[in-house]
């Protein structure tokens, strides 16, 4: 049910996992609703209607961007039946999690005693193949690598000595890196499980 300000209205939804406690978008099913609506919808009642994988974890977040106005809100329904509603005096933003099980934790390696997991995120910009990385250990030796062609989301896992310092270093060959006009980039790390690093923006050569 729109207010009289009907383009103040954003919507996402997106498909997720989990590594451990921290919520990873997969972007494997997204739709986007970004001020969408016209003002033509003023104190109109719009509905949204689609199909979404049962066996997917999805996330939808609303928001409008002062709040709802009097007798205005939104009511989101799955298979029928209602999960939220939301009104003028309920009006901050929704984040809802749609089939919230064990099934949304990313499945992980295992590593022998001695070693830990290291789980890398890295999302790519629109330039995806000036973009390369490797992980190194104190000896120099090469843990893992990648170079890529196209813009995606890439997980990586792999088992690293515990007591032992570890050096990732990316490369970009135009030397702007996860940025800007080129779409918004960047990587976290994770060791077994835990959030160690991440940085997005301007990941130039090293």
């Amino acid at each position: 049910s729109m207010d009289s300000l009907p383009t103040n209205v954003s919507w996402t939804m997106r498909s997720f996992q989990y590594l451990g406690d921290v919520m990873l978008p997969t972007e494997t099913t997204m739709k986007i609703c970004d001020h969408c609506y016209k003002d033509s919808l003023f104190r109109a009642l719009v509905s949204y209607i689609d199909c979404v994988p049962t066996n997917e974890c999805l996330q939808f977040s609303f928001q409008a961007d002062n709040g709802f106005q009097e007798g205005s809100g939104l009511v989101l329904f799955v298979d029928g039946q209602q999960e939220v509603a939301l009104n003028s005096t309920n009006s901050d933003p929704v984040a809802l999690q749609i089939h919230d099980n064990k099934s949304c934790q990313l499945d992980s390696i295992s590593c022998d005693a001695g070693q830990s997991l290291l789980t890398m995120i890295v999302q790519l910009d629109g330039h995806a193949d000036e973009t390369s990385w490797y992980l190194r250990d104190s000896m120099n030796n090469t843990l893992d690598e990648a170079t890529y062609s196209r813009t995606e989301r890439d997980v990586r896992q792999v088992c690293v000595p515990t007591q032992e310092c570890l050096a990732l270093t990316f490369g970009d060959t135009f030397g702007d890196g996860f940025c800007c006009n080129s779409g918004g980039g960047g990587y976290s790390l994770f060791l077994d499980g835990t959030l160690v690093a991440e940085r997005s923006g301007e990941v130039g050569f090293g």
